[in-house]
């Protein structure tokens, strides 16, 4: 079972402790890479009388991110982490789909607190927002959404760049379509992993094991949320936990031509083969 971490969950030393007090066995709570919630945002909503004071949770916001980790989790650990999340009553688990930078979509579950708990911010506990911090830091997570919730303001967008690689792109029939929510800027030409095909009047970009890339351009938005909505519907995006999607949105490391790699949104073509003619230079302008 994979388990979607964001809280104090994220802070190994936090964990051991709990599991010790508590006389569970946390050994088979296991990282295995950094992960983000789509669709959600980190909130201070729940006040918790066993920390004293505010604990956090994810809340919905479309075209949002909330960063944390996927673990690896067997019986012993699921059971303690019930036990530690007041499962059902005060959090209960949530089937969610996570995605990694590399493209990867992966199920798994995780907390949210109930509606019969949830208010508006509560002030951290003291020492809970730094804990969940240390274990951010120490896998590599960005802590900047969760510095937000920590003083009650709005998250900015934890991702607000799109990789297009096809039509979208500059000069391209569907380019009007990029540009429809206004906000948008172009910041370059860059790469991310994937082997691309002509699809006669489109492209489709497809994961590879290999050392192939794909050209196109990233832009950052103003409003995210207006942008991939404009695209999912153009992309046929429906979803991803719902089936008939003709690409499915996911997360990629778009590496600049100007140097340095930007984590971005894009399209991935949702099939399991593509039928169309491989573009050996990765590039749709070339073709």
């Amino acid at each position: 079972m994979l388990y979607f971490g964001y809280g104090s969950n994220l802070c190994a030393r936090d964990w051991r402790e709990w599991c010790d007090r508590h006389g569970h066995d946390g050994s088979g709570l296991r990282f295995q890479r950094r992960a983000w919630l789509p669709g959600h945002e980190l909130a201070f909503n729940y006040d918790s009388a066993a920390r004293g004071g505010g604990a956090l949770d994810v809340v919905e916001r479309f075209g949002q991110a909330a960063p944390g980790a996927l673990f690896e989790v067997d019986t012993a650990a699921k059971a303690a982490l019930d036990a530690k999340e007041g499962a059902p009553h005060v959090y209960e688990e949530k089937a969610v789909t996570v995605l990694d930078e590399h493209g990867g979509a992966h199920e798994a579950i995780t907390y949210v607190v109930t509606e019969t708990h949830r208010s508006d911010h509560v002030e951290p506990a003291p020492g809970y927002a730094e804990l969940v911090a240390e274990g951010s830091e120490e896998y590599g997570v960005n802590t900047r959404m969760l510095k937000a919730a920590w003083r009650g303001k709005p998250p900015s967008w934890e991702i607000p760049s799109v990789f297009v690689y096809g039509s979208l792109r500059t000069g391209e029939y569907n380019h009007g379509w990029l540009q429809r929510e206004g906000g948008i800027e172009l910041k370059g030409i860059g790469t991310t992993p994937g082997v691309l095909y002509d699809c006669g009047s489109w492209p489709a970009m497809v994961t590879s094991e290999g050392t192939e890339r794909v050209t196109g351009e990233l832009w950052r938005c103003t409003s995210p949320n207006a942008t991939l909505e404009t695209l999912d519907e153009l992309e046929g995006f429906e979803g991803w936990q719902q089936e008939g999607s003709l690409f499915l949105r996911g997360l990629c490391m778009a590496r600049m031509s100007c140097g340095g790699e930007v984590l971005a949104w894009t399209y991935r073509y949702a099939g399991g083969s593509c039928a169309g003619e491989l573009l050996p230079a990765g590039d749709w302008a070339s073709r």
